[in-house]
């Protein structure tokens, strides 16, 4: 069974430039388990009252902190992060959550009351720095409306 530390490791060959590779291995882990999401721990900051003007700038360890109090961060969520984070390395994936310097500013405005993802992949050029872009969003369980 994979830790923290070795997910850790593995955190560090894709998180972007400026980020913080063990804020990103919590999350991650954090989000491999049954019926949770990035986007849950995005919910508990709003409800807990993380938004602000200044909300952007912290979260990255709000999000990372609020993973590590809700259970063990090792075990088979572990082993899940790990095989994630392999295949993003040996694809060229960068990720950085939001609030890290790599996740675009304009992206993270009003978070966590408005809908931004809590972590960004991408390969290439670093959103934040590159010009104008498309973002290619898709579902596992597309309906015949979204394949049309």
């Amino acid at each position: 069974m994979s830790s923290l530390s070795e997910v850790e490791l593995l955190a560090r060959r894709v998180v972007a430039s400026g980020s913080d590779p063990l804020a990103l291995a919590a999350v991650l882990v954090w989000a491999c388990g049954p019926r949770r999401s990035p986007d849950v721990l995005r919910r508990r900051l709003r409800d807990a009252g993380a938004a602000g003007p200044d909300a952007t700038r912290v979260t990255a360890d709000r999000l990372a902190r609020l993973a590590r109090d809700d259970g063990g961060l090792d075990g088979p969520r572990a082993d899940v992060a790990c095989r994630v984070l392999g295949r993003w390395a040996a694809r060229g994936v960068r990720v950085a959550l939001v609030g890290d310097d790599a996740y675009p500013s304009r992206l993270a405005e009003g978070w966590p009351d408005v809908d931004a993802p809590v972590l960004l992949a991408w390969r290439g050029e670093s959103p934040a720095t590159a010009g104008p872009g498309v973002a290619i969003v898709g579902a596992r369980n597309a309906t015949g409306y979204g394949t049309a």
